[in-house]
């Protein structure tokens, strides 16, 4: 049966007096106990770290309670040790009193490469939530088979993303900017005199001058692109106008 395997680990500490082992486990129990009362099954525990198994019908909310769950981890007694958390996706079957499959591996494997505070999935599972988790950074495992995507801390779920992009308007000149490039509205109002204006790569000169040929509406413009070679239309009108 695919199952979706989830495997939480703390960092260890990295000095003496950061060696908590009873909080530790305290926070590893509280932890299953937490994914175990969404409906997950403990795969066992060792150390720092704590491997649950999900029914794929539950993905969903088993990446939102691993999210809750780094949230929750900044703030306890194990806190300053971080945590990360990998997910994947695959078979796995029951060999005598307990379940194996590579999925169980594969998490294990991107959750110690994962940053702390990361939630780090595989491919398949990518591939089963892309439609409403946004990701980040891609986490190289050393196999080129295995990668994975980190889900997206800030903006986590495509519908708040959503949200947030209905509110967005057409960018603004910054006042300094605009103050500087009125006497360029001028002269291009009066339809006298040449202006050459330089700027940095996405400086935002090239928007500046779309909206001001939308705003003065004039009865001709024409757009000279910078093209390598010698197959440049109007190349040498933009020279001598650049000169």
């Amino acid at each position: 049966m695919e199952r979706l395997v989830l495997w939480h680990r703390i960092f260890p500490p990295t000095r003496l007096e950061q060696d908590v082992p009873e909080r530790i486990a305290e926070w590893v129990d509280r932890t299953t106990g937490r994914f175990c009362g969404a409906g997950a099954t403990s795969l066992g525990a060792v150390g720092g770290s704590t491997a649950i198994a999900f029914d794929l019908t539950e993905l969903r909310e088993a990446i939102d309670i691993a999210l809750a769950v780094l949230d929750d981890v900044e703030e306890s007694d194990v806190g300053p040790l971080g945590a990360s958390i990998g997910v994947a996706t695959g078979e796995l079957i029951q060999q005598g009193n307990r379940l194996v499959g590579s999925a169980i591996d594969r998490a294990q494997l991107l959750a110690c490469r994962a940053r702390k505070g990361e939630l780090v999935v595989d491919a398949a599972t990518r591939e089963l939530c892309n439609n409403v988790f946004l990701f980040g950074r891609s986490v190289g495992t050393g196999a080129a088979a295995l990668r994975g995507q980190a889900v997206d801390r800030n903006m986590p779920r495509r519908s708040l993303c959503r949200a947030t992009i209905a509110k967005l308007g057409p960018p603004v000149v910054a006042p300094i900017t605009k103050g500087a490039l009125e006497v360029v509205r001028e002269i291009a109002f009066l339809g006298r005199g040449t202006v050459v204006l330089r700027g940095p790569s996405g400086g935002g000169a090239r928007f500046y001058i779309d909206r001001l040929a939308e705003e003065l509406n004039p009865p001709f413009v024409l757009c000279l692109g910078n093209v390598p070679g010698a197959i440049e239309p109007f190349g040498s009108l933009r020279l001598a106008l650049l000169q």
